[in-house]
Formats: structure tokens, sequence, C-alpha cells
């Protein structure tokens, strides 16, 4: 017995000084098991010397009681351990569900367009005098953009759902960022002949990442456009309402089912489909766009009806110059 007291301590001793460590590094549970092993040590170094009559820090045996609480430390280390793996589960799902939503894109969204600019290049490898017709270059340059369009929103949507995106607000002048959109999407608007116009109240600001709002109010307004047919229109409108900013893309396109629509409010993602003049779409274009306002504090209404068309809202803080103006 006088020589297994001594080897139990040092055992311990050993974990002690495992967890001590670990308590530096600031692991909750090191710590947890470092607080209640110390003090089993100390109640066992205690009871030992009671036990050989010599002298001790207490007058009373206390290893019971140190084992109770040693117990209790453990079943709080066993739950939090258990929450721990139940967090790094869901994440690894999450991970699974990105992994296969990343695939399911690259092979069915990706490869059109891709697909599409390798014909068109074979096309005029082989029949070079192709090359001054406008129909073939203007395909050829669709293609291309929404290859790259595609591409940009996977990094983006990438980023958001392992939290590595940039997130940095500042204040947004709606008045420059609504007509940005408008002079990179007008020339596609006017070759689709339809009514490309828009509408800023002047002078407001939000409070938001100029680069995910920018990104945000491409993809409403590309949608537009792809699902509007020819001589139909497509509105741009930025309003301010007390505290919040409104920013609406309003179409007289194809507008959306409604089983599809409760899709997306349900799921967060609708299936890719071409538009009106057979444009190759993004495929989870709204889905970026959900979580890329959700980073800034926004929100998206969707109003559609079938055959007459669709009004998408987004919503922004106010920045806060404008709200103390107000």
């Amino acid at each position: 017995m006088l020589v297994f007291q001594p080897l139990l301590v040092l055992f311990l001793a050993h974990y002690l000084l495992i967890s001590f460590f670990g308590t530096l590094k600031r692991r909750i549970i090191d710590a947890i098991f470092f607080g209640s092993l110390s003090f089993f040590i100390f109640t066992l170094i205690n009871d030992i010397l009671l036990a050989n009559s010599a002298s001790s820090p207490a007058d009373n045996y206390l290893t019971q009681l140190s084992f109770q609480l040693f117990i209790f430390a453990m079943a709080v280390m066993i739950i939090m351990q258990w929450v721990q793996k139940d967090k790094e589960r869901l994440m690894l799902e999450s991970s699974l569900r990105f992994k296969n939503r990343v695939l399911s894109v690259i092979a069915h969204d990706l490869k059109n367009p891709i697909s599409s600019v390798a014909q068109f290049s074979d096309l005029l490898v082989d029949k070079p005098q192709l090359a001054s017709k406008k129909h073939v270059t203007q395909s050829l340059r669709e293609s291309s953009q929404a290859a790259v369009t595609l591409l940009d929103n996977l990094l983006y949507w990438g980023k958001s759902e392992s939290e590595r995106l940039s997130f940095t607000p500042v204040s947004i002048k709606m008045e420059e960022m609504v007509k940005e959109v408008y002079s990179l999407f007008q020339h596609m608007a006017t070759q689709k002949e339809l009514s490309f116009t828009s509408e800023v109240e002047p002078g407001i600001s939000a409070y938001a990442d100029p680069v995910l709002v920018n990104i945000v109010l491409r993809n409403m307004v590309a949608n537009a456009i792809k699902f509007t047919r020819k001589d139909g229109s497509v509105h741009v409108r930025a309003w301010k309402e007390k505290d919040k900013v409104y920013c609406s893309v309003k179409d007289t396109g194809l507008g959306m089912k409604p089983e599809y629509l409760e899709q997306f409010r349900r799921d967060g993602y609708l299936s890719s489909s071409a538009g009106t003049d057979q444009e190759i779409g993004t495929g989870f274009g709204l889905q970026l766009v959900l979580d890329l306002l959700d980073k800034n504090n926004g929100t998206l209404e969707i109003e559609s009806e079938i055959d007459v068309g669709s009004n998408f809202t987004f919503t922004l803080p106010l920045a806060k110059q404008a709200r103390d103006e107000d």
C-alpha cells in the first residue's frame, strides 16, 4: 500500500501536467480537468498523510468529497465534449452539403457555358470567316461572361459558407452604386430591346460592404434581364424609409411559379433555367444574394406572378450620417 500510494500520486500528477499546458492554451475543458484534479490530488495527499499519522494540511479525510467533485467535473467535461462534437458534426454536414452543391453547379451550370465557349472556338478555327458575324461573337461573349459570372459567384459563395468572406462596411452612395450596375447591363438590355430604367432618391446612403452589395445588385439585374421578353421592361429603384435603404428590381418578365417561389423561400435555392433568349443561368445567384444580404444585415422580399413579372426588393441599414440628418 505504501508503494501504491506514491505511484498513484505520480500518475495523477502526470495528467495534471498535461492539463496544465492545455489550460495555458486556454482550453476550457483542460482548465476544468486541471482544477478538479488539483483538488483531488491535494485531498489524496492530505488523506495519505493522515493515514500514516503524519502532519497534513487538514485534520479530516477529504477524499470522498473531492472524488464527488471530480466526478461532477468529469460529467461537465463529457457534456461539453458532446456539445463540441455535435457542432463539429453539424459543420461537417454543412461542408458536405456545400461540396455537393458546388459539384452540382459545376456539373450542370458551369458545364454549359464552358461547352459553348469550346464549341464556338472550334467553329471559329474551322470557319474563321464567321468571326465577322456579330451573332457568333456575341454568343461567344455571352457564354464566356456567364462562365466568369458563375466562377465569381462561386468564389464569394465559398467564402461566405466558410465564413472567410471579407466584410468591410462603409457608407455607400446608392446613386453611384445603381449607376455603376446600370451602365454594366445597359448594353445587354439594349440588345434584348428592353426598357431599362433606374430611379434613385437623391442623397441616400446605405451602411454596407460595397463589393458585396454590388454583387447582389448585379445578380438581381442580370436575372431580371434574363427572364424578361423582348419589348419588356426592367426598372431599378432605390429609396429610404426610416432607418433603412430599400432597393428594388422590377421586371415584366416570365415570373416565378408559386411552387418555385415556395422552394426558394424554404431552401434558398433554385435550379437554373434558360432565359427568354436561352441565356445561360448561374444556378444559385439568388442564394448568394441571400447570403450576402445576411452579411450586411439586410433582407430580401420577392413578389412574383406568372407572365406578369417579378419584383425583388432588398433592404440595407441606413448610413449613420443619413440617420443623423433625419
